[in-house]
């Protein structure tokens, strides 16, 4: 249920961050209900959850709430706009996490480039205003200026929280007349103040209105935290994006840029190992002015040849003005296809939960749709206005901004300037003669071409499907046993799986497909080169498959826990030929015999470098250590830096090695959500096994040559889980960018983590699961009230459920500016006298309100089509224990709790006291990325005194259990000498 208000750039403001400051104070306490846990508590209890966010238009506030308490829900939340409180402690204690949520923006590559852009724009326009906020601009600078900040924040609400500015969405099961009324009732009595929309205040344009200050027809080189080197083009746009909805040009121009498939511009810079990746999409865009981007993962070669790939993309523009000027004009056919593919997208596609769709309609309100089409809006296409597409296309000129990011630069490229909220370092320059002369000379090329007719698309708005007229009715029956997964083929070769759909009667199918091996795991050096064939797999994968993604297939090969995985899933009528690409696909690299296969190898291989070595050098401290617990769990600790080593190490040789032992001993399943025949799902994996060299109907033979050796023994164990010792287990570790970062930059901007685990037991366990679903709805507003709000220890606390491998756990994670080790005192004080506290006082009634929910998400309360899918594959499939009652085990054992069930959960395994408990923590000393120190201001905070920050001291917590404490460099050797979980037997037949 969101709500849609101005944002930041809208409004000049005297102090920078306000409007993100007050999104974050309204959350804390109103005049009705001046709890400020009052809130979080209500959705917390009632399986729900809340968010916002300050973008440069608007901000938007969004919940979810269990049905049953949706007008509980809306009561509270219309508050936040009616009578906040705007308490002094709290204005004071939420500054500190937008201070920590800044900092941890300052280590994120997206968040420096968007900020350098608009630091870019004049300082007279809107656009320029540093919209996040931080210490020197919401307290050091108001201060200097005698403005209290306090009473900003409260004239900016009065001012500005108009209902007329205002869009409500609110979805619910109740009637219509029902859902107004409560939108009436709660909400009316948000002021009104009549005001004009503050975006119209803006004069236009930021090039146009200051075209001394525009960047276009200049080059901006900039350093990237991240490994690698990237491209952007931008243009200023015209007001296409929100005014012409019905026609959507720019969605179309984006669709031919974004192409992928032969003769694309994508395929054709791919082919020439120029490029990784492009992507092609309005951005910035705004009711008074909007820009144009493309961007581009380049290669080593491509950040060679920056004029090549930047005159390739003028070309391909140039042979689209030519087909726009041509007397048939711009293909309408394929104007005609993505219509037909976007009404049954409308019809048949749900959107991923109910949160997404209220904030997608949110955001429509504010375009000028028609009333009649709200529900719709630009999610399907209108009409053909080829007219416009053409005006879209000449905005995109020779009057472009050109950027490139590198982690590094030629010696004589001096990066003289600073960014000066995120300290990036830059330079501008005009375009070289060499550029803007490949520029000026770009002509249609015979190498790019438009996309063809999409073999893959659907020819009618009815789509065909795979099924006998009877069982095409969207209410079909079946018998139950066929409602839930079943075997329709079994060898100790491969087994598929079926499941029908008797709740949706879509066209749909999800075809998910694993080739377990032993090999894909069995040394660190086989999953680097395992990763290394899941990269190169997709990526052609992404080109030969262009058509089917436009045409609404999704597939992608996967690095499962037990081996690779294949997913495929769209309309039935064409899925064979996608699933068909797959395991071509997956010959073409696992033989090594295409022609192609070195420069697939190189691409990948190069890609793979750049992720391992963003991961060391940029990863946030709380990625870093949640990273380092889940490969612990798994007794498969490794040092990210060496895995970088391993994969420079390799050769085309060493993949072709691998891909022939993956394949000597193999188990293939399949299973399948569709209401296809039997039939016919038996011929999709007939001819996806015919592809990999093998006949389903030869499996009868069990020495039939054609089939790999089946897998026994050790090969059908399940997956080895860390079973933690009776200690209070501590791994540390540093933060690779740590090293060069020098102290002043560190005692500014560093940010440290802790990620805080208890094993609890087997994920099989349904009673367990049970309990622990109870624990966390009744302790997750307590921890994070207490770790966030009351001590502030920073921006990110999250608790809850949390699964590795074959283990259970309960999860704590903090980052924050304070010394690891006391932001683990801060957790476990939490956990002995906060939770301890709320436990303790649980009565039967809190219980069952508890457990209410839990039910209704444990029922199998399908949302779309795909989370059918979902439940069978989460834990079943995943997990390999095939107990698909296994949530109605755990329903079951929900309804049997009792308090005392919950008290003693939490004294046995989960208390300080406890001597029976399991807890591994990791801490993470981090620091943000050389050169990113702020200009403006010392942005630290006096953590000498833990007072100065956290203004709740930790009580003495002792700890029943003795604390080890594992260094980084002894990581490995602790991992390798650990207890493990006793494995289970895979049944196989």
């Amino acid at each position: 249920m969101p709500t849609n208000l101005a944002g930041f750039v809208i409004v000049v403001a005297i102090v920078l961050g306000r409007t993100h400051f007050l999104e974050h104070l309204l959350f804390l306490g109103t005049e009705k209900y001046p709890d400020e846990q009052e809130y979080r508590t209500y959705l917390g209890r009632h399986a729900g959850d809340s968010n916002a966010f300050t973008s440069g238009t608007h901000t938007q506030y969004v919940f979810n709430v269990d049905a049953a308490h949706l007008e509980g829900a809306l009561d509270r939340f219309a508050q936040f706009f009616i009578a906040p409180r705007f308490d002094a402690s709290c204005v004071e204690r939420e500054l500190h996490a937008i201070v920590s949520e800044h900092k941890g923006n300052l280590q994120s590559q997206a968040r420096q480039f968007a900020r350098l852009r608009s630091s870019l724009a004049d300082p007279r326009h809107p656009y320029s205003k540093f919209g996040t906020g931080n210490l020197e601009t919401l307290l050091h600078a108001p201060a200097r200026r005698g403005v209290d900040v306090r009473a900003a924040l409260i004239d900016f609400f009065h001012r500005y929280y108009s209902a007329n500015l205002m869009r409500l969405v609110v979805i619910g099961k109740e009637p219509l007349d029902v859902l107004c009324a409560w939108a009436a009732r709660y909400f009316s009595p948000i002021a009104n103040l009549d005001l004009p929309i503050p975006e119209d205040a803006i004069l236009g344009h930021p090039w146009a209105v200051y075209p001394e200050s525009s960047t276009a027809r200049k080059l901006i080189r900039v350093k990237s935290p991240l490994d690698g080197a990237a491209l952007y083009l931008r243009w200023a746009f015209p007001q296409l994006v929100h005014t012409e909805w019905r026609s959507s040009p720019t969605w179309y121009l984006c669709m031919l840029l974004n192409y992928r498939g032969s003769g694309s511009l994508a395929d054709v810079l791919q082919q020439r190992n120029l490029i990784t990746s492009l992507a092609a999409a309005p951005t910035e865009t705004a009711r008074q002015f909007n820009f144009f981007s493309i961007g581009l993962d380049l290669t080593e070669k491509g950040a060679a040849n920056v004029d090549e790939v930047v005159g390739s993309i003028f070309d391909y523009l140039a042979r689209l003005r030519e087909l726009a000027a041509s007397p048939d004009g711009l293909p309408r056919y394929f104007y005609d296809e993505q219509k037909t593919i976007c009404d049954l997208g409308y019809r048949y596609t749900s959107p991923v939960n109910d949160v997404s769709r209220a904030m997608a309609m949110a955001n429509l309100m504010h375009m000028p749709i028609d009333p009649e089409w709200m529900l719709v809006g630009d999610t399907v296409l209108h009409e053909w206005r080829p007219e416009l597409v053409a005006q879209a296309l000449a905005a995109l000129t020779t009057e472009v901004e050109i950027t490139v990011t590198s982690a590094s630069f030629p010696a004589d490229v001096e990066l003289n300037r600073r960014e000066p909220w995120y300290g990036t370092a830059y330079r501008i320059d005009e375009l070289p003669e060499s550029l803007a002369s490949r520029i000026a000379r770009a002509a249609p090329h015979p190498d790019l071409d438009h996309p063809r007719p999409n073999p893959f698309a659907p020819l009618n708005a009815e789509p065909v499907f795979t099924l006998d007229a009877t069982a095409a009715a969207a209410n079909t029956k079946f018998d139950a046993a066929e409602l839930v997964p079943h075997v329709v083929w079994s060898s100790k070769h491969s087994r598929q799986w079926l499941q029908r759909d008797g709740i949706f009667g879509v066209p749909q199918s999800v075809l998910m497909v694993r080739l377990r091996s032993p090999v894909w795991h069995a040394s660190e050096k086989n999953h680097v080169l395992f990763e290394l064939f899941i990269t190169m797999a997709n990526n052609v994968l992404t080109s030969v498959l262009a058509d089917a993604a436009v045409a609404g297939y999704s597939a992608q090969f996967e690095d499962g826990p037990f081996g690779l995985e294949l997913t495929v899933s769209g309309y039935t009528e064409k899925l064979s030929l996608v699933a068909k690409e797959l395991a071509v696909t997956w010959v073409a690299i696992a033989s090594g015999s295409t022609t192609k296969f070195d420069q697939w190898f190189a691409q990948a291989q190069q890609q793979l470098l750049h992720a391992y070595s963003d991961a060391n050098q940029s990863r946030a401290p709380l990625d870093l250590a949640a990273l380092t617990l889940g490969l612990a769990m798994q007794a498969r600790l490794a040092d990210l830096p060496g895995r970088v080593d391993v994969v420079r190490s390799l050769s085309v040789n060493d993949l072709r090695a691998f891909a022939t032992d993956a394949r000597a001993a193999m188990f293939i399943e399949s299973y399948a959500l569709t209401n296809a025949p039997v039939d016919i799902y038996l011929e999709w994996m007939d001819d996806f096994f015919a592809h990999l060299g093998a006949d389903m109907a030869a499996d009868s033979s069990s020495d039939s040559p054609q089939w790999w050796a089946p897998l026994s023994g050790d090969q059908l164990q399940s997956l080895p889980t860390l079973y933690l010792p009776l200690k209070n287990t501590v791994m540390v570790v540093s933060s690779s960018a740590a090293a060069t970062v020098s102290p002043a930059d560190r005692d500014s901007e560093v940010l440290n983590a802790v990620v805080w685990r208890v094993q609890l037991g087997d994920v099989t366990d349904s009673r367990t699961h049970a309990l622990l679903g109870v624990f966390d709805l009744l302790t997750q507003d307590t921890i994070f009230h207490a770790l966030r709000t009351q001590r502030q220890l920073g921006y990110i606390v999250t608790s809850g459920r949390e699964r590795h491998a074959s283990t259970e756990l309960f999860a704590v994670s903090v980052q924050g500016e304070l010394a690891p080790e006391l932001l683990e005192a801060h957790i476990e004080d939490v956990i002995a006298h906060d939770v301890a506290t709320v436990v303790r006082g649980l009565t039967a009634e809190t219980l069952t309100d508890l457990v209410e929910p839990l039910l209704a998400y444990l029922g199998g309360e399908y949302t779309n089509f795909n989370s059918i899918a979902a439940y069978a594959w989460t834990h079943p499939f995943e997990l390999e224990t095939y107990d698909f009652g296994w949530w109605y085990d755990v329903a079951q054992a929900a309804r049997t709790l009792c308090v005392a069930d919950v008290v003693e959960f939490y004294e046995t395994l989960i208390s300080p006291a406890s001597t029976s408990r399991r807890k591994l923590s990791v801490h993470v000393l981090g620091a943000a990325p050389a050169g990113c120190s702020p200009a403006h201001g010392d942005d630290s905070l006096d953590v000498s005194n833990a007072a100065d920050t956290v203004k709740v001291l930790p009580k003495s917590v002792t700890l029943a259990l003795p604390v080890e404490r594992v260094e980084e460099k002894d990581l490995g050797a602790w991992c390798s000498a650990a207890e493990l979980l006793p494995s289970r037997t895979i049944q196989l037949e």
